[in-house]
């Protein structure tokens, strides 16, 4: 994945321990790494959508292992 790949300036990051940003300037998005799979916070806007994908794998984690959705 290419260092623009993300959805905006903000780049996905470790925020605090297992907590992550991967949203963008528009929405704020956060993942959580749970021993039981990923927890997304906020799901930004439907055309965010692959791009949320990207920024989580962009972190190293499979987008496969959500688990719960808080919206």
């Amino acid at each position: 994945m290419s260092e623009k790949s993300y959805i905006s300036d903000i780049k996905p990051h470790k925020m605090y321990k297992n907590l992550y940003f991967v949203g963008s300037t528009e929405v704020s998005v956060h993942l959580i790494d749970t021993a039981d799979g990923l927890v997304i916070i906020d799901t930004g806007y439907p055309h965010m959508y692959g791009k949320i994908l990207d920024s989580i794998a962009y972190l190293g984690f499979d987008p496969a292992r959500i688990t719960a959705i808080f919206h």
